[in-house]
């Protein structure tokens, strides 16, 4: 990937958990890592539950592999901005260990 192509600094965060003052847990998102990537939009769909309307907008990004974007596994998100972008699949592109490529959906609430 031609380095013009890696402008969108993307985190990727990682679910922890926390007590809250009753003791009960609490999931918090941490940085996991920072990484420029090329971030692409790629469809959406719109779904109906019970009598509200979910809206959902599928995403890409891909970025330089290293030991740490290897590690980036499908529970994770990506922040972009203000979108946050639970992450579904994450991989190598052509096992060639130079690019990892992440797709996700962004859930609207209406």
């Amino acid at each position: 990937m031609p380095a013009g192509k890696r402008r969108t600094l993307v985190t990727i965060e990682q679910s922890t958990e926390a007590d809250d003052a009753s003791g009960q847990p609490l999931p918090t998102w941490s940085t996991f890592i920072q990484r420029w990537g090329d971030f692409e939009a790629t469809g959406g769909s719109e779904r109906f539950r019970g009598r509200q309307v979910s809206a959902q907008v599928t995403h890409v990004v891909e970025m330089l592999s290293d030991s740490q974007t290897r590690a980036i596994t499908p529970g994770m998100r990506l922040v972009v901005g203000a979108k946050t972008i639970n992450i579904t699949v994450a991989r190598e592109l052509n096992g060639e260990k130079k690019l990892v490529e992440l797709q996700g959906i962004e859930v609207v609430d209406p």
